[in-house]
């Protein structure tokens, strides 16, 4: 599966088998529920953005650590990896406003 650059937001991912889907530069934020997440070797994750710490720590089991995302664990950092992909500011606020952080 291919989702390179999605955006989920307050996504239930109960359930969820993401093996084999390219998740690379996806934004991942404030993820609703992770319980039975299907994630392995193949799910690739690169220059992703994630604010869970839960979501973070179970992938970071399963796959290669140059696939994992990028944690952001406080306001100021998801502002700063979202800059660095080019964001605009409206679109930077509106992330933001549905992390964890708001």
């Amino acid at each position: 599966m291919h989702l390179a650059g999605a955006k989920l937001s307050r996504a239930d991912l109960t359930g969820a088998n993401l093996s084999y889907t390219d998740l690379r530069y996806a934004i991942i934020i404030n993820a609703v529920d992770i319980e039975n997440l299907i994630v392995t070797g193949d799910t690739h994750f690169y220059g992703a953005i994630t604010d869970d710490i839960d979501f973070f720590n179970l992938i970071k089991l399963k796959i290669k650590s140059e696939n994992l995302p990028i944690l952001v664990e406080i306001k100021e950092e998801l502002i700063k990896e979202l800059k660095k992909k080019s964001y605009t500011e409206e679109q930077i606020e509106r992330f933001v406003s549905q992390s964890k952080f708001a």
